[in-house]
């Protein structure tokens, strides 16, 4: 779980720990409440890295882009 002190950014929250299909789900919280559904801003596929921005603001929000590029350094993938 990961929170956005640092940044200005428009989630409070991105979480990328959900895998279906070959992909992994960047899922972005508002706020910090528990009760709050997330929604899924990309998806990165685990096999070639490539990201599928579902809300375009994840292509140049701060904290999205640190989000995904660690996933991506995590599976080895050059960034």
């Amino acid at each position: 779980m990961k929170n956005t002190d640092d940044f200005n950014a428009n989630w409070s929250e991105i979480h990328t720990d959900f895998e279906d299909n070959g992909f992994i789900h960047v899922d972005a919280y508002t706020t910090a409440d528990d009760n709050e559904e997330g929604r899924v801003i990309a998806k990165i596929s685990i096999t070639t890295g490539d990201v599928i921005y579902i809300d375009k603001r994840a292509r140049t929000d701060p904290f999205a882009q640190e989000s995904i590029q660690l996933v991506l350094k995590d599976f080895c993938f050059n960034v």
